[in-house]
């Protein structure tokens, strides 16, 4: 699916999220443990804001909960990455 260049990026995370939730929630439970083992092991290569929004999207998908709460979780982690807050 191609994504329009004028497509509202809020919208655009939104549906990313949902898909990703989709996506972990058809896993079995040993899939679960093995994507989350390799999501660890790819974001040990990343900067401190991406771990805690990798971090934040990867909790927030374990509790189910809703999109929103997903990026209100992301926010607080990129603050806190930002900020230390």
């Amino acid at each position: 699916m191609e994504q329009n260049s004028n497509e509202n990026p809020t919208k655009v995370l939104e549906e990313s999220i949902k898909k990703f939730a989709e996506s972990y929630q058809k896993l079995s439970p040993t899939g679960k443990i093995n994507f989350q083992k390799q999501i660890e092991m790819q974001i040990k290569k990343e900067d401190e804001r991406t771990k805690k929004l990798y971090e934040a999207l990867l909790e927030a998908t374990k509790k189910n909960l809703s999109v929103e709460k997903t990026i209100e979780e992301m926010k607080k982690a990129d603050r806190q990455a930002k900020y230390g807050v």
